[in-house]
């Protein structure tokens, strides 16, 4: 009953691989003498392009599980280091055409959902203002002012 772990506990026990460039995070694995990383993945369109990364990685010796959520744009994959290296498998997912993102630099779904809600806001005062000054453009001042300074004035 100790063995088992909540999936909050794994996320608090991961850390960053300081050796590498940080296009991954490791997190501890179930299965002794392996290890499991999460990386971030550019370029996932639809689930033909996460069965793509399952089944490249899969074919790789020493990776026993691959998990890619197309949501998230991260994969997680399970592996013996002691068979291949976590810049290896990262080096397969860029051959087949996908780039790997800085998790450091990847923003959270709220943040780019308050940036979409700040913009949205920007965008319909904008469309107002210029609605207004379109408004304003198109009515005669001019011309009635010039109509009525060039209108002869009665004499007595």
């Amino acid at each position: 009953m100790n063995d088992i772990k909540t999936l909050e506990d794994e996320m608090n026990t991961a850390i960053t691989v300081e050796s590498a460039p940080h296009f991954w995070s490791e997190e501890p694995s179930k299965k002794p003498g392996h290890r499991r990383i999460r990386a971030h993945i550019g370029g996932l369109h639809c689930s033909l392009c996460t069965g793509t990364i399952e089944r490249a990685l899969g074919k790789r010796p020493g990776v026993d599980k691959v998990a890619v959520s197309l949501t998230h744009e991260q994969a997680l994959i399970e592996y013996n280091p002691g068979v291949t290296r976590a810049e290896d498998l990262l080096q397969t997912l860029k051959d087949i055409g996908y780039t790997i993102s800085d998790p450091r630099k990847v923003r959270p779904f709220e943040e780019d959902e308050r940036a979409l809600v700040r913009e949205r806001g920007r965008f319909l005062t904008a469309l107002a203002m210029s609605t207004a000054a379109m408004g304003l453009a198109g009515y005669p001042i001019g011309e009635r002012a010039r109509v009525e300074l060039s209108a002869p004035k009665n004499s007595p």
